[in-house]
């Protein structure tokens, strides 16, 4: 008995040894055309074998092969078989119902298509910085506040200037000088064909004083005689003296500087007055003709006067920006112009997408040879694009579809044809094995599904890491990607197999390229295309293979791939955040070299636009509660909240923020430097616009002309004598004992320039910078002025000063040490003040949160790279069940993205807003091909390293070549477009798939054919037993309990007492 108890425990060992070989084998006579060639072509490593290894392993294919034959079909695999058509039909039908209810809810009024590409959301929403921005923006949107100007005080006709609309001209002569004769003439004449254009100036001219268009901000105005006598050289004869006067004169000396180039020279020598570049503003008025301020219908406003810029002056400038102006460069923009050119550029760069799409389903044809199977082979992609939108925008309530969204078809495209030509390869490798169809269906649901699942699922994974970014352009489209690429992977095995089934019953055999063959069903026809293919493969597996499994190129592949990684691994710690605002064009383009010149070619002057910086009292971070988190909205700006204790009547509050604009005003030049204020480049003084600084001058002015003492700080007894001696403007009787506004009366009269009727420019500055509301106690009428009231009550009032730096050219952590400087300053300031003026905070209309954006989209872009690299191992491991092919895998990933980030700073380009978005795509899309290849390796029917790698070569070899194929031609295309973000999206795609399938079919291959684990080295299954054992409590000597009475294992000694009874009763 003990004898034969040994020989049974003998046996064990054995059984389990065929019964993992099974389970990891896959037939040698289904595994690849190869197969066949391989028994008339060895290569070293299998002629080693001997002819006895040889044999068993045909036994062993052999027998596999009748197993699998005998083995039950999946579900799936039998009701599509069974049922082929219909199938098709429901299956298509599903797609074709997401389809037909997207449309329906589109016309019903649903947001399912909330596009959106005029802006890229980068705002961090939940951030203070944000909502303090916000909350200045708009602060006027609030009902509660009175319009001082519908109230009364009409703006006539266009006697504002429109600053959003002014056109900025460039005249540039490279290594010359533009202030000569000839160059000024034209400049003159260029300008005033535009400023007598007869529709320009009864409809759109900015009107003066005078009521006279008033001529465009030009270095033309100081010969012109507009400053006559002083200024008046009408033909250009003493150029040099009349630039060196108004360099010196101080009616003049600070627009000057604005016309002057870096380069410039001025000191009244006709040598030396010299400047390469030049510019010119040209003015627009509103409120135009028919409409009382620019907020009565401002959008119509706005496209009338852009209407005409088109049409009138669009085509005329960009012939002048080719061919010049007298030779000299012509450059113009302003907002209009700028989304005209940028809304004309993107239709000419749709091309290159459309390129894309025709090229990638020209190669789906030529690698299927089937026109059935490309067709819905694209449609299949699109119906998941359908399908993940509905997922996207209805269940996830996602209301956000920008140009990231377009984009990311070309990532579902790749990921789409590389699971069609899997599954087309998969079922061209079970075309010899025995059996009925449902059981070859099964045979290539099992070769495929579990390869594309890995390398979904591995996808989907590393976008999803975006979902959980501060910024919506990142989380909606991390999202997105993710949730398309996972309906795509389901579309795939539910949807694919019954087209495919279907064009095997009608088509497959029959060929394209080649005499079709019914009557010999053996031969089962090999198209053109078909044979190509089994060339390559049989390339591949024979002649790549021996390639490869040479020393000397292992060594020259092994040098080379540590060579590039260890250089862009350099390239990578140089990369730095980019300082400038996202290019939208090539450089070469007119608005980048607008840009470009406007930033970098000109000298400070006082017309520069900067950054502005404003203090804000009596109104709190914005509530945007109300506004959809998922949806980039730009109306929902949310609600204003006011400060209820703000207010300036009480004396010491008046004084406390005078006191602070003083501070400001006389800053040393130390603590300026450390705020960033700009100081005036006449006087040298601190620039600073302070409300109560204007109207204490103002009073103190009136003070001079009237009886009444009108000084800061307003007290009820010198108002009350200042409207009494004002009878004509207030009617005493409205004026109660418990009248409380009286700062505000102070205010309003200033601020409407004592009631006139007509806004001086400071009028027009202050009245954005003050916000008011009615008092239900003390507001009332001006006499003779009906809608004009006095004794409003303030909201909020705000100081402002200009910046010394740029969002452009500064590091965000540059301009997060002057926020947090300003953070400190206004803190120690306002301690001391007063509890109604206590709580102010600063603001800028961009820059703060800019900074703050760029420093999240750094850390997203790491995050996204090194927790995406993170995850891409988990799945790796687990789905390959080998911890060391995982681990190579992951490298070989982690090694092609540092490849990608390291190209950044090699070609010029640092981490902005683009490329961090762009870094988000490397792990999604680099991933693929050392998945496929790693599975490949580990299913291999073989125990030995070399043979695996030639299995996997000629397994899935061809699939990853023409998946990267596809990807790598659709991001070719998109390198030839204008537009910035689209070359740079090519760009990365081209890269990233360049490096993955490089790697891949090199030094991942090499790598595993020489320390890539043979048999069960590394596998996963020990491990994760033994955690189970030791989650569910089971010992190591425990054994699985046959007829256990629910207990699932017991110890071996019942075993062993069990097979002992068990002889027993036997013999």
């Amino acid at each position: 008995m003990n004898n034969r108890r040994s020989i049974l425990s003998t046996k064990v060992p054995e059984v389990i040894t065929q019964h993992q070989e099974f389970r990891n084998g896959v037939s040698l006579n289904s595994v690849s055309p190869v197969q066949n060639e391989s028994n008339r072509e060895e290569n070293s490593a299998a002629q080693s074998t001997s002819l006895n290894d040889r044999t068993g392993q045909a036994a062993h294919g052999e027998t596999q092969r009748n197993c699998e034959t005998q083995k039950e079909p999946f579900l799936v695999a039998k009701l599509i078989a069974k049922k082929p058509y219909i199938t098709f039909g429901v299956t298509l039908g599903m797609h074709i119902s997401m389809i037909v209810i997207s449309i329906i809810l589109y016309f019903s009024g649903y947001d399912i298509l909330p596009i959106n590409f005029d802006s890229i959301p980068i705002n961090l929403q939940s951030s203070s910085v944000y909502l303090k921005q916000e909350a200045w923006k708009h602060r006027d949107k609030d009902s509660i506040l009175y319009d001082r100007v519908d109230g009364g005080a009409n703006v006539t006709e266009r006697s504002a200037k429109y600053d959003r609309l002014s056109i900025q001209f460039m005249y540039e002569k490279t290594n010359g000088n533009v202030f000569t004769a000839d160059c000024l003439r034209a400049i003159r004449e260029f300008e005033d064909d535009l400023y007598n254009d007869p529709v320009y100036r009864s409809e759109f001219c900015h009107l003066n004083k005078h009521d006279k268009c008033e001529k465009p901000f030009s270095i033309i105005r100081l010969f012109d005689g507009t400053y006559s006598p002083i200024f008046n050289d009408t033909n250009f004869e003493h150029i040099p003296e009349v630039l060196y006067m108004a360099d010196r004169h101080p009616l003049t000396r600070r627009q000057f500087q604005f016309f002057l180039g870096k380069d410039s020279i001025v000191n009244g020598s006709a040598s030396s007055t010299i400047s390469s570049i030049t510019r010119s503003l040209f003015f627009f008025g509103y409120p135009l003709k028919g409409f009382h301020t620019l907020r009565d219908e401002s959008r119509v406003q706005y496209n009338k006067v852009g209407d005409h810029i088109i049409q009138t002056y669009a085509k005329k400038w960009a012939e002048l920006s080719k061919t010049g102006l007298s030779g000299m460069k012509f450059m113009y923009m302003n907002q209009i112009i700028y989304w005209h050119l940028i809304n004309s550029q993107v239709k000419y760069d749709m091309l290159f997408i459309i390129c894309s799409f025709a090229f990638i389903f020209l190669f789906m044809w030529f690698q299927t040879g089937s026109l059935w199977l490309s067709v819905w082979g694209m449609l299949n992609i699109l119906f998941s694009f359908v399908s993940g939108n509905f997922i996207y925008n209805v269940i996830l309530d996602f209301k956000y579809i920008g140009i990231l969204h377009v984009l990311s078809i070309f990532i579902l495209l790749g990921v789409g044809a590389d699971d069609v030509f899997i599954f087309c390869d998969a079922w061209k490798l079970t075309q010899d094995n025995q059996g009925d169809l449902a059981q070859r269906l099964s045979r290539c649901y099992g070769r495929a599904a579990g390869t594309m699942f890995v390398t979904s699922v591995t996808t989907a994974a590393a976008f999803f890491i975006n979902s959980g970014s501060p910024i919506l352009a990142m989380s909606s489209f991390g999202t997105f990607a993710g949730v398309t690429v996972i309906v795509n992977y389901m579309s795939i095995i539910l949807f694919y197999p019954s087209v495919v089934v279907v064009w095997h019953l009608k088509w497959e055999h029959t060929g394209c390229c080649c005499k079709s063959s019914r009557d010999n069903p053996k031969r089962d026809v090999k198209s053109c295309n078909s044979r190509l293919q089994d060339t390559i493969i049989r390339f591949l597996s024979n002649s790549y293979f021996r390639f490869l499994s040479s020393r000397v190129v292992r060594v020259g592949i092994i040098c080379i791939f540590t060579g590039l990684v260890s250089t862009l691994i350099f390239f990578t710690t140089t990369l730095v955040p980019d300082d400038q605002q996202p290019r939208v064009m090539k450089k070469s383009h007119n608005i980048e070299q607008f840009q470009d010149k406007n930033l970098n070619a000109f000298r400070p002057s006082g017309e520069d636009k900067v950054i502005k910086l404003y203090i804000v009292w009596g109104i709190k971070p914005q509530d945007q509660s109300m506004c959809h988190p998922r949806r980039f909205n730009e109306s929902c700006t949310g609600s204003t909240v006011w400060d209820n204790s703000f207010d300036m009547n009480p004396p010491p509050a008046q004084a406390a923020i005078l006191e602070f604009c003083r501070t400001l005003r006389q800053a040393p030049k130390e603590l300026t430097s450390k705020l960033g204020i700009r100081r005036d480049i006449v006087s040298d003084v601190p620039e600073v616009r302070c409300f109560i600084e204007r109207i204490d001058k103002f009073l103190r002015r009136e003070t001079s002309n009237t009886s009444a003492d009108l000084s800061l700080p307003t007290t009820e007894m010198k108002m009350r004598k200042f409207m009494q001696a004002n009878s004509n403007l207030y009617n005493m009787s409205d004026v109660s004992d418990n009248f409380y506004r009286f700062f505000e009366t102070a205010y309003s009269y200033w601020i409407s320039n004592k009631y006139s009727g007509r806004l001086t420019t400071e009028d027009e500055i202050y009245q954005t910078y003050i916000g008011e509301s009615l008092d239900s106690r003390d507001s009332a009428d001006i006499i003779g002025r009906k809608g004009v009231k006095f004794g409003t009550r303030l909201r909020y009032a705000m100081v402002a000063t200009n910046l010394t730096f740029g969002i452009s050219g500064t590091f965000f952590e540059d301009g997060l040490g002057y926020y947090n400087n300003w953070e400190g300053f206004l803190t120690n300031e306002t301690k001391s003040m007063p509890p109604s003026v206590q709580q102010p905070f600063h603001a800028t209309n961009f820059a703060w949160q800019w900074f703050h954006i760029q420093k999240a989209l750094v850390q997203q872009g790491i995050v996204s790279v090194v927790a995406g690299v993170a995850v891409a191992w988990v799945i790796l491991v687990l789905s390959s069940g080998n911890v060391i092919v995982g681990t190579m895998a992951t490298l070989t990933i982690a090694s092609v993205t540092v490849c990608v980030v390291g190209l950044i700073p090699l070609v010029g380009w640092k981490l902005g807003v683009l490329e961090a978005l762009n870094m988000s795509l490397v792990v999604g899309l680099s991933v693929d091909y050392a998945v496929h290849l790693g599975v490949a390796y580990t299913y291999a029917p073989f125990t030995d390293r070399k043979r695996r790698v030639r299995h996997a070569l000629g397994e899935i070899g061809l699939s990853v070549i023409s998946g990267a194929l596809t990807t790598l031609g659709s991001g070719l295309f998109m390198m030839f477009a204008e537009i910035i973000f689209f070359m740079q999206f090519g760009i990365f795609i081209f890269a990233t798939i360049g490096f993955s399938i490089v790697f891949s079919m090199t030094i991942f291959l090499v790598a595993l054919s020489l320390i890539g684990p043979q048999g069960n080295m590394g596998a996963t299954a020990p491990i994760l037993r033994a955690v189970k054992y030791k989650f569910i409590g089971r010992k190591q000597n425990d054994v699985t309990c046959e007829q256990c009475q629910g207990q699932g294992f017991h110890s071996n000694v019942l075993r062993e007492s069990t097979v002992i009874d068990k002889e027993t009763t036997d013999l």
